[in-house]
């Protein structure tokens, strides 16, 4: 046998290239091609080999490809019965086994963008061969780290945002729901109870994926850090604040904030941006619109917040919505729509908040039938 296999005893430590190597096979440069092409034709998992010195240091690589291409010229068999290894050795990128994938992916980026095979050299700190991977390892390895953040992602947004939260409270009664339309979303809810008022607040990222699904951790720092004394308005400030600050303009955030007073049985709205809240009250649905000066959160770095005050009277219903709920479409491309959303709320207003959730979503599963959930799906609903 001309080809030899290293046999690597190195735990690898960390995210570093040693975990990506394909194949350990090598050869000596001054072999015959012709004795080398011989074992690489009966087996067709060989795909390049490495080449070394005779004191095993890396001396480049040499391919199947290049093998065959150059047996299938006029007279090439004849040429590599006399030929070294050494005369198809080609150069190939070297990185040191314990070099960072990450950073190995930054420099090779380029080859990612490709689908021809390219093949890369792992050596030693004594420069001596190690093994080899390729552009394909690469991506593989990138993609299965890529999954398992969006997992990780995935289960750190599910304890931020609860899929469901119900409160009871004095002549309140409050549902959240959050469904997300992939592993992770851009809907954030928050609900904190301060005995007498309860703050919320519904938030929906522009965008999808792993960058929202940054934001709804940012708002999560910053809501956690809320307490009663902190004017909302201030509050809302400083939220835009830090987003317009880190993000640059690349994201922003349209929201609702509520303040619930107990006692006196009002609310107090600001909605940034959003303006996905309704009132139902003695049969008639209202929308309740707030200053245009309220700009989404994240577009410019000081802005006005203006607020809304409502008195509850008995039998009101107010819900706010993403537009997940609102922009679903069924196979014909029809919106489920603000009037069926409400009115399917107003048919069932006597039921618990539970009862119509499970309605809602219900009656949207239904409409929108073999259609994919096209955005996240959130809303909050107080019933007084």
């Amino acid at each position: 046998m001309v080809i030899n296999r290293n046999i690597v005893r190195l735990s690898p430590r960390g995210e570093v290239v040693l975990k990506i190597i394909s194949s350990f096979n090598y050869v000596y440069e001054n072999e015959k091609i012709f004795e080398v092409s011989s074992e690489v034709a009966k087996s067709d998992d060989i795909k390049c080999l490495g080449v070394v010195d005779s004191n095993k240091k890396v001396k480049g690589i040499l391919t199947r490809d290049k093998i065959f291409d150059f047996i299938g010229r006029p007279y090439g068999q004849e040429v590599l019965r006399f030929k070294d290894v050494s005369f198809l050795t080609t150069e190939a990128p070297q990185f040191y086994l314990e070099k960072n994938i990450f950073s190995v992916a930054e420099k090779l980026k380029d080859y990612l963008k490709v689908d021809k095979p390219a093949y890369f050299i792992v050596k030693d700190k004594d420069e001596k061969f190690i093994g080899i991977f390729s552009n394909i390892d690469l991506m593989i390895y990138l993609s299965e780290a890529l999954r398992k953040d969006l997992e990780l992602a995935s289960h750190l947004q599910q304890s931020i945002v609860n899929e469901e939260t119900i409160i009871e409270k004095g002549n309140f009664s409050i549902l959240a729901y959050s469904r997300m339309a992939k592993e992770i979303g851009g809907d954030f809810y928050f609900i904190r109870d301060y005995s007498k008022e309860i703050f919320i607040s519904l938030c929906d990222v522009s965008g999808k994926g792993v960058s929202a699904s940054l934001l709804t951790t940012f708002l999560a720092g910053s809501h956690l850090m809320l307490n009663q004394q902190i004017e909302i308005a201030e509050f809302i400030k400083k939220i835009n604040r830090d987003l317009y600050t880190i993000f640059k303009l690349q994201k922003f955030i349209t929201a609702i904030f509520l303040k619930i007073d107990l006692k006196k049985k009002n609310i107090d709205i600001y909605d940034m941006g959003h303006s996905l809240i309704y009132l139902l009250r003695d049969e008639k649905i209202y929308h309740l619109k707030t200053s245009v000066r309220n700009l989404p959160l994240g577009i410019n770095d000081e802005i006005e917040v203006e607020k809304r005050s409502l008195d509850f009277e008995k039998g009101d219903i107010v819900a706010i919505l993403t537009d997940g709920i609102v922009e679903q479409v069924d196979s014909n491309f029809e919106e489920f729509g603000i009037e069926r959303t409400m009115g399917i709320i107003q048919s069932y207003k006597n039921e618990s908040l539970k009862t119509i959730k499970d309605i809602l979503i219900q009656e949207l599963n239904h409409f929108r039938e073999n259609q994919p959930q096209s955005d996240d799906t959130t809303f909050i609903i107080v019933k007084f």
